[in-house]
């Protein structure tokens, strides 16, 4: 596949700009992250030691969530020194005045040897049945991951490897922008916050835009926002994107919608209700049913008829988003070819 320009003269890259449209936490800046990958973009040894102290916030942060839940759900640890190892923990988080990076990595009589410790109190049972009820207290989605490879982040030499970016939670502020050539195109992807004060700054990485790719977490039905407490995240995503269909400046151009979180979906609709968010569903805890009614909810919000394109995604999952870039570069070839009058 390749871009073309339609005139006699030599042929010059087309530039391709997409913009990341999305709520907080809904897996945009993963995808972001996985485009660079896959387009051979790999994060510089400069960006990965920048993100070490992240990684370790994340590992911190997978700990004392579950430990912090134990006392909810009411389940105890197995033994006094996992129960002192827990209030060293406790502490560690709440002291955020010191540098976590120099905490994690320094021999002190209070934090010394954190990653053998942090092991230890992973592998308590306590710990692992409270990580079995996740859907009912808020956690990291790639908590687990962070805790299985505790001892490594804490070692004084560690610097983040590209899985590590990848799972890390980081908020985006601002507009973040990657370019890339693939196909013969120059390909641009803008990546704006998804919070509701990095909104406003939305309007002006919308100039010259090929085509939205809006992304909505499955696993959000039952979660309220981290900045409202009152809002379900799922509405608040069908709200935005209701907006982003209604938008003048989008109306003549592609919205690819994916439904991300699809494997933390799968397993959540086992426990949960869909009919926490809505009171119509009636489909019970079927993976294929809840998927699809979320999917025709979004649809039908599409008054407009915009063109639209849809896709259920894993965005830590690299070959799956490899293959759902391939498909996007489809589409944008498939539209080029309508508008010369060739199909």
């Amino acid at each position: 596949m390749g871009c073309f320009d339609c005139g006699g003269e030599p042929e010059t890259k087309k530039h391709i700009k997409l913009v990341l449209l999305g709520t907080a936490q809904s897996g945009k800046s993963t995808f972001f992250k996985q485009l660079r990958v896959i387009n051979n973009k790999p994060f510089s040894e400069k960006e990965r030691i920048s993100m070490t102290s992240v990684v370790r916030e994340n590992l911190l942060e997978a700990c004392y969530s579950i430990l912090k839940a134990l006392h909810t759900l009411n389940i105890p640890l197995a033994s006094q020194e996992n129960e002192e190892i827990a209030s060293q923990i406790m502490t560690l988080h709440k002291d955020s005045s010191q540098n976590l990076s120099e905490i994690l990595t320094t021999e002190t009589a209070q934090y010394g040897n954190m990653g053998a410790k942090i092991s230890k109190i992973w592998k308590d049972p306590g710990m692992r049945q409270a990580l079995l009820k996740r859907y009912e207290f808020s956690i990291n989605d790639s908590a687990d991951y962070f805790l299985d490879h505790c001892e490594r982040i804490c070692k004084p030499d560690f610097i983040a490897t590209q899985e590590d970016i990848i799972k890390a939670r980081t908020k985006t502020v601002g507009i973040t922008e990657v370019e890339f050539e693939s196909e013969g195109c120059m390909w641009k992807f803008t990546d704006v916050g998804g919070q509701r004060a990095e909104r406003r700054k939305w309007v002006h990485a919308f100039v010259d835009t090929t085509a939205v790719i809006f992304i909505t977490s499955l696993n959000d039905f039952d979660m309220m926002l981290e900045e409202d407490k009152n809002t379900n995240r799922m509405h608040e995503s069908m709200l935005l994107f209701r907006e982003v269909c209604d938008l003048e400046c989008f109306k003549e151009i592609p919205i690819i919608i994916l439904f991300n979180k699809d494997d933390l979906f799968r397993e959540k609709i086992q426990q949960s209700d869909l009919r926490v968010a809505f009171s119509d569903y009636s489909g019970g805890h079927q993976y294929e049913t809840a998927r699809d009614f979320i999917v025709n909810k979004f649809k039908s919000l599409n008054t407009r008829n915009n063109l639209m394109y849809c896709h259920v995604t894993t965005a830590t999952n690299t070959n799956n988003i490899s293959m759902v870039f391939n498909d996007v570069k489809n589409i944008l070839l498939q539209r080029d070819l309508q508008d010369l009058n060739i199909i």
